[in-house]
């Protein structure tokens, strides 16, 4: 059953993310911002405007008090919920199409066909992992088992110890697709 219904951006949703307390939700858009919600009232909190492209990954800060964004701008932006100020630029080699925060870490999966890692609250790099042979459009990590995976424009599924930062193994996970640009 539908609880609530939020309309308040102007394109599509292309990415949407908790806050740890579950209390928020933050909203990517194709409009070129990120929108935080309260999320039991449906509430608008904040608009960052801040990307001047399309916004496709957000993922909230560990302590909750500011907001990771990226897209095709090649940045992730780092910014503020009480006031939607930015407080920080990382600068990418590709456009940005996924940002996922597990604990201490971000990750992101980009068009320069890596994933990369890094400290949340530091922005310092830990890893890059290579291996995507196009786009890297997904990515997810399974903390118990310390492994990172992407999923890329290739077909391809990539996973990756995320300690030494080597290969487990790669599958095509969708036989015969040719990608067309």
């Amino acid at each position: 059953k539908e609880t609530l219904a939020i309309t308040s951006h102007s394109d599509w949703v292309m990415a949407i993310a908790w806050s740890d307390d579950g209390k928020q939700l933050v909203s990517a858009s194709r409009d070129k911002t990120a929108k935080v919600f309260d999320a039991e009232k449906g509430e608008l909190v904040v608009t960052y405007s801040g990307h001047g492209q399309p916004v496709r990954g957000v993922a909230f800060h560990p302590e909750g008090k500011e907001v990771f964004s990226s897209g095709n701008d090649k940045k992730i932006h780092r910014w503020k919920v009480a006031d939607g100020k930015k407080s920080a630029d990382i600068s990418f080699g590709g456009e940005v199409y996924k940002l996922l925060r597990s604990g201490d870490f971000v990750f992101t999966a980009s068009a320069d066909k890596t994933v990369r890692q890094f400290e949340a609250k530091t922005h310092k790099a830990v890893r890059s992992y290579a291996g995507n042979a196009d786009w890297a459009l997904a990515t997810a990590f399974h903390g118990e088992t310390k492994r990172v995976a992407s999923g890329g424009f290739d077909g391809q599924v990539h996973i990756w110890n995320a300690e030494d930062g080597k290969p487990v193994v790669n599958f095509v996970a969708a036989p015969g697709y040719k990608p067309a640009k």
